[in-house]
């Protein structure tokens, strides 16, 4: 059998005092925590804050390109109106974004759901604004979310229409005048 070697690390270190070597790892956990925590300042939208107003820092986050515009915080906090548009899918792709996001720093819960209810129909045969409101959190959780400054933004990437629904107008264009509840 031949003679083992030593490591280079404990080589070059053997000389090394107690003292020392404690320092040293001091000194690399103290880098390795600095790198965790600018990661997380990163990761949380560069560390903004509300301001203490409770209203969000100026510097929050812009629109994008074909979605509707967060409004500045009313009656409705930040859930965006619904826009006049003439085309069905853009319209269902601006839906879809204002269902599934939420600023709890900067909307209460009555906000979110008065924004909410802009969005539905005055028409009460197809109204069901039930089971929208059954999908908000109670009072108690949203005051939970608002706590620990939960907020989430959806994009819509494509948008079409179901193929059931072409094939239903190929067969009768006329019966789009006529809405249809399930």
């Amino acid at each position: 059998m031949g003679k083992r070697s030593r490591p280079r690390v404990r080589a070059a270190t053997a000389h090394w005092s107690t003292g020392r070597r404690v320092a040293v790892l001091a000194a690399v956990l103290a880098l390795l925590l600095a790198g965790a925590g600018l990661a997380a300042y990163l990761t949380t939208g560069g560390g903004r804050r509300e301001a203490p107003s409770g209203k969000p820092s100026a510097s929050g986050p812009t629109a994008r390109p074909g979605t509707p515009a967060p409004v500045a915080e009313t009656a409705t906090g930040t859930v965006s109106p619904p826009p006049r548009l003439s085309d069905p899918l853009a319209y269902g792709r601006a839906a879809a974004v204002m269902l599934w996001s939420y600023d709890t720093r900067a909307t209460t819960r009555d906000q979110q759901l008065a924004g909410m209810h802009a969005w539905m129909t005055t028409e009460t045969k197809y109204t069901d604004w039930t089971s929208i409101q059954a999908q908000v959190p109670d009072p108690l959780l949203w005051s939970r979310m608002h706590d620990q400054g939960q907020h989430a933004t959806a994009t819509v990437s494509q948008s079409h229409f179901p193929s059931a629904f072409k094939q239903a107008l190929a067969e009768n264009p006329a019966a789009l005048t006529e809405a249809y509840m399930t």
